[in-house]
């Protein structure tokens, strides 16, 4: 994916470029971080190159990452930080924050990840935006596209101040039971996305 990124992207945001730039020609950075932890939270680490990995608990959203049997290792990319860095070239296109997706072998989960403060009121409909917006630029790259359809699951997830909040306490121990008493995610209405073969929630706490 961090390839295709660099190369075939790239190529995309030319193509969709204003008439009035050059071709964009240097290479960009993909900042990527891999966490294969059974549960943990992360942060919005926009702009800054420490770990977006926290403590269960402690961050705005909560993965449970797998089950008692099996734990993916899921990488993250910097998508926002990403596209950030092509300035005038990505001006006014939506950006989610985070593309995730489980680089373990078993192609299981890709997810767009978009992290947002405070309720999610108003904030719905950019938010909808963004990760229409995301895929729509992924899918334009057809080998990213082909990418993207090798996943089972393939999920757009919005994580506002609003989404249902679970305890932290004894996060890491007994999935299952966990799993059970997890508040169910909210679905969001988006044929834009849906009709890519994604499904659409807004939840502090991704399951998978």
């Amino acid at each position: 994916m961090e390839s295709l990124m660099k190369k075939d992207l790239v190529e995309v945001i030319n193509r969709q470029r204003s008439g009035t730039l050059a071709e964009y020609t240097a290479e960009p950075n993909v900042i990527t971080e891999d966490i294969e932890d059974k549960v943990f939270d992360i942060v919005d680490g926009k702009g800054t190159t420490v770990t977006i990995k926290r403590n269960a608990g402690e961050g705005t959203a909560t993965y449970f990452n797998g089950d008692e049997q099996h734990v993916y290792k899921l990488r993250f990319i910097r998508y926002e930080d990403y596209l950030n860095q092509f300035e005038k070239w990505t001006k006014g296109v939506g950006r989610a924050d985070y593309i995730v997706y489980d680089c373990s072998g078993s192609n299981a989960h890709f997810i767009i990840h978009e992290l947002s403060d405070g309720k999610v009121g108003s904030k719905l409909s950019k938010a909808r935006t963004q990760l229409f917006a995301t895929l729509h630029l992924l899918f334009d790259a057809p080998r990213i596209k082909a990418f993207i359809e090798s996943f089972s699951n393939k999920t757009c997830v919005l994580t506002a101040g609003s989404a249902p909040v679970c305890s932290p306490n004894g996060m890491a121990d007994g999935f299952n039971q966990i799993y059970n008493m997890l508040p169910d995610p909210i679905p969001i209405n988006a044929k834009l996305i849906t009709n890519r073969g994604f499904k659409a929630f807004e939840t502090r706490n991704i399951k998978l």
